[in-house]
């Protein structure tokens, strides 16, 4: 939004892409065994779709590298959908293909790709290579083939419009079913089923890797709910009508509690025994009640839905 000249902050962005959600995974196989998801899949296209701006994934590309080189040297940047564990400049252990990264440029002859990541200020350099693994890795509960998204110039954008229509689709998308249980319906489930992870032989890893999944991993904290409460103070100031402070205050008491839970799942990560995944359950308990109190007063509202 900064390169084609629109002044959209970090949070109004993430607000605009309806980027809340919540999955749950549980397989026994997989590390760690038990493991949460709290942002939407669909954050890049519900933005677009927000601001009525063309966009679509292409996939399974088998000549990706040079449909992405032709949109490079037309000065259109590309999103590619990447698992971590093959970019070298993350040095990660463990595996997520679902994590989004821009290019900007490349070098054919030093055969580099120039990106954009995150916490990383300024373009970072990701070899061919590299890309390849990243950009096509089967890893569940992701499989990616070459994923990827030129990005043009928004036309005009009429943000009041974006902004309702962005809220309404978060709210549908936490409390109806899209694939599978409706998001706050995985909340409930996994509240109930918080206790069964102390019988997990690897319930460290289960624990912290949530942690940091709400707190750490890129979330702004409290699983991208300070972020989302950070959208509507926005939206409050420059359109006061949308939101109200009842909405505005349950987010941040959602916000509150997730970074609660985190710390404790920290903590639960580093007692010598598994307890407190009871007090887990009970805290994302109160979290789903919240949140559900959120979406509801959104898709009710008058004042959105004008």
């Amino acid at each position: 939004m900064e390169y084609y000249g629109y002044p959209v902050s970090e949070a109004s962005c993430f607000g605009l892409g309806a980027g809340l959600g919540f999955f749950y995974f549980h397989n026994p196989e997989a590390s760690p065994s038990h493991s949460i998801m709290v942002r939407s899949a669909g954050l890049e296209r519900e933005f677009f779709n927000s601001i009525e701006a063309p966009f679509s994934w292409r996939i399974g590309d088998p000549a990706a590298l040079d449909s992405l080189k032709k949109h490079i040297v037309r000065n259109i940047p590309a999103i590619l959908q990447t698992d971590i564990f093959y970019i070298d400049y993350y040095q990660s252990q463990t595996h997520f293909a679902g994590h989004v990264i821009t290019v900007w440029g490349f070098d054919d002859k030093r055969e580099v790709v120039f990106v954009s990541d995150t916490t990383w200020p300024g373009l970072l350099e990701l070899s061919y290579d590299s890309l390849e693994k990243a950009w096509s890795s089967s890893t569940p509960p992701f499989y990616i083939d070459h994923n990827y998204a030129p990005v043009l110039r928004p036309e005009r954008i009429d943000m009041e419009k974006a902004i309702k229509k962005s809220l309404l689709t978060q709210a549908r998308d936490m409390l109806s079913a899209g694939i599978g249980d409706p998001p706050i319906e995985r909340m409930k489930l996994l509240a109930s089923k918080f206790p069964e992870w102390a019988g997990a032989h690897d319930w460290k890893w289960c624990a912290r890797f949530a942690y940091q999944v709400i707190e750490r991993r890129g979330t702004g904290g409290g699983g991208f709910r300070i972020m989302y409460a950070e959208f509507l103070r926005e939206v409050r100031k420059s359109f006061p009508d949308i939101i109200t402070h009842k909405m505005s205050f349950l987010m941040a008491e959602s916000a509150r509690l997730w970074s609660r839970l985190a710390m404790l799942l920290k903590e639960i990560s580093e007692s010598p025994e598994p307890y407190g995944f009871d007090e887990a359950g009970i805290l994302l308990g109160a979290i789903a009640e919240k949140e559900e109190e959120f979406y509801t007063s959104i898709l009710e509202s008058k004042e959105v839905n004008r």
